[in-house]
């Protein structure tokens, strides 16, 4: 039977047959429609069962609006179709109503009412990251003897009613707003882990053969709770109904755009890792102090979107002197230039992307507090590291260690004045427990991101000045380091990465440091 068969429930409104049954979210029935299905058929004279609440915000065809069924509030849209939902917008309709990710919007429920089409969502999020963004970047200003969080004290020419509101939002999100200082490093750490949540989420589209066609900020909804991509592939804005090939809605949001879709070119989804390094791009300025002023001094010429303004954004990681609180931060500036290359082919693939962003997050928290992806999406945190090494300390018999001596450090000569040729090393004392080491360079370097599985590990360049390297050295399944920096290997449990980190010096011929930690094998 076909996805366009029918059958009369009670009144001239019909239910498919072949459309999934009423969703279950958080273990409630959500029997939307009474009719025991998720996707309904109405005719013109049909009530929906749906009471409009409060407003969300502007789709990309409409408005959207709070409703409730058994308790849950769901978002409301609803779409003008040009024409009649098919057998092929069914499909799709199912296919996304399948998606199972904690960071991908849920469409529990669809409805056609005459030329309409209604879409359910779930959850509610209190915002999306683009509020977070502006809330982020007016928190940057600097506050001048401010203790408090008032409103009236605030050197700013946003009415206290605006201000309200951000306070409102903030305080939605979980983030205390006491005082300046701790809303801005609360919502800086808020939205700093933003970044593993997004790329797990594009990877998961990835894998089940969508591709987002629209990343934004404005697409990404938060709250206290997590994160949710929404509006992703023909499927949910359905631009197949509602507009031509040739306009914004079906190929996206110009500013995000990847240079491929901007001059009508085939795109695949390296489509998406652009739009998301442009968002990624936005996130990491702001986290290490730049505005959003500033960051749109990149993008000046043109039509100031990012594609237009590569060249510009490619200098500036090249030669500018760029700020960061770690290394961490410029390893994760190195992976957002990959991802905006002009060239498609250059850039990773999305599990390429959460991959590194799990490993670089593994790095930015041994070295500070923070973190560029949740526990939800492979994240660690010191603390959490330490804890998990002193609690297996204390509750097994471990086996007996073995001593592996580590030397990290650089040869360097000098060729002409301020300019070097230099050698970096690792080597350890027991290569054969070596699968491979991970090595982190500055975001100047084209590839930022290389894997060695020849030990003894060495790296040759020239350039001036001094830079910072990060690594892991990994080990073979079935030992781990008994260290409490070890950090988890991406989607798994075992503790097999050690972190190592050294600053490029040019004052000696030869620099190292030799470190002895403890490996044990797996019982």
């Amino acid at each position: 039977m076909s996805l366009s068969s029918s059958i009369s429930l009670g009144s001239s409104s019909t239910a498919s047959v072949d459309a999934s049954p009423y969703e279950l979210v958080d273990g409630v029935p959500l029997d939307w429609s009474g009719r025991g299905t998720s996707h309904v058929d109405y005719i013109k004279s049909d009530t929906l069962p749906l009471i409009q609440g409060q407003f969300l915000g502007h789709g990309m065809h409409g408005g959207v609006y709070e409703t409730t069924c058994n308790g849950i509030a769901l978002a409301w849209k609803r779409k003008y179709c040009a024409r009649r939902v098919g057998q092929r917008e069914r499909r799709e309709i199912e296919i996304i109503k399948r998606l199972q990710h904690p960071h991908v919007i849920r469409l529990v429920g669809t409805y056609t009412h005459g030329p309409f089409l209604g879409l359910l969502l779930w959850p509610v999020a209190t915002c999306d990251l683009a509020n977070l963004l502006e809330d982020v970047d007016w928190l940057q200003k600097p506050i001048q003897g401010q203790d408090q969080m008032e409103v009236d004290d605030i050197p700013t020419e946003e009415t206290p009613e605006q201000i309200g509101e951000r306070q409102a939002r903030l305080q939605a999100l979980g983030l205390s707003t006491t005082s300046m200082e701790e809303a801005r490093d609360q919502a800086i750490a808020y939205l700093e882990r933003t970044i593993g949540c997004i790329a797990s989420a594009v990877a998961y589209l990835h894998t089940q053969e969508i591709k987002h066609k629209d990343l934004k900020p404005s697409n990404i909804l938060l709250s206290a709770k997590g994160l949710w991509v929404t509006d992703f592939g023909t499927a949910t804005d359905f631009s197949i109904l509602t507009t031509s090939a040739t306009e914004d809605g079906e190929r996206g949001t110009p500013k995000y755009f990847a240079p491929e879709i901007a001059v009508y070119a085939l795109s695949g989804r390296a489509a998406d890792i652009f739009s998301m390094g442009c968002i990624f791009l936005e996130i990491i300025t702001l986290c290490v102090g730049y505005s959003l002023q500033q960051t749109i001094q990149l993008r000046s010429q043109n039509d100031k979107s990012f594609h237009a303004n590569l060249d510009a954004i490619h200098a500036w990681f090249n030669v500018g002197r760029i700020a960061s609180r770690t290394s961490a931060d410029e390893h994760m500036m190195g992976l957002i230039r990959r991802m905006i290359e002009q060239d498609p082919d250059e850039r990773p693939s999305a599990g390429i992307v959460i991959e590194e962003v799990v490993l670089i997050s593994g790095l930015a928290s041994a070295l500070s507090n923070s973190m560029f992806c949740n526990p939800c999406c492979g994240g660690m945190s010191e603390s959490e590291s330490a804890d998990l090494w002193l609690q297996s300390q204390q509750s097994q018999r471990l086996p007996a260690p073995l001593e592996m001596s580590i030397i990290v450090g650089n040869t360097y000569e000098q060729r002409q004045p301020h300019l070097h040729t230099y050698t970096f090393f690792i080597t350890v004392s027991n290569p054969d427990l070596v699968e491979k080491v991970h090595l982190f360079l500055h975001q100047s370097f084209r590839v930022t991101h290389r894997v060695y599985e020849q030990h003894p590990v060495t790296f040759q360049g020239w350039g001036w000045g001094s830079f910072d390297i990060s690594a892991y050295v990994v080990l073979w399944e079935g030992c781990y380091w008994d260290h409490p920096m070890a950090r988890r290997v991406p989607h798994g449990n075992a503790r097999r990465m050690l972190p190592l980190f050294w600053s490029l010096s040019f004052e000696q011929p030869r620099l190292d440091r030799t470190q002895t930690v403890a490996v044990r094998s797996v019982r």
